[in-house]
């Protein structure tokens, strides 16, 4: 995919040659700074979201910028920062899509330039399909053998993350 080529050498030719504000290195590196912030704000946004409290939301964005392995990924001129925010932006366009129909197309907007970020992103419809139907499997009902209803209880989300991490 070539977002993050083209990213790189666009922050490469404007910072590094067009203004002179970085080094060359610098230059390429400017992509996995931006992509962190996007990814800080995506990350900002979606606890919002989901605690409703800017106490968790700072804590969230903290919290994700300090953990080593973010910290230096942040800084290198890769893809793994890129992916991460786009990640994080598809995962928040997902819980806005439940509630919002104008999140459905951004939704399907931010996958795309996902999709031109990295692969991976392929496998984000599955992720988010299987816990569509989790959150909806307390309303299915099914027939016992006595002819009573049978509820399912809920099921943890955690389930379907093991499911596609084992």
């Amino acid at each position: 995919p070539g977002l993050v080529k083209l990213a790189m050498g666009f922050g490469w030719k404007l910072f590094s040659n067009l203004l002179g504000w970085l080094s060359n290195a610098g230059g390429f590196r400017f992509t996995g700074w931006f992509f962190s912030a996007l990814a800080s704000v995506g990350l900002f946004w979606l606890a919002m979201k989901v605690f409703r409290r800017e106490s968790i939301a700072w804590l969230a964005v903290g919290l994700f910028l300090l953990t080593p392995r973010t910290f230096f990924h942040g800084h290198l001129g890769a893809f793994d920062m890129p992916v991460v925010a786009m990640i994080v932006w598809c995962v928040a366009a997902y819980r806005a899509s439940l509630t919002s129909v104008r999140w459905v197309i951004l939704g399907g907007l931010i996958w795309g330039l996902a999709l031109a970020t990295k692969h991976n992103a392929a496998f984000l419809p599955a992720i988010f399909v299987g816990h569509f139907l989790l959150i909806r499997l307390h309303r299915w009902r099914y027939l016992r053998a006595d002819g009573g209803l049978l509820r399912l209880p809920p099921l943890p989300s955690i389930l379907l993350a093991m499911l596609v991490c084992a």
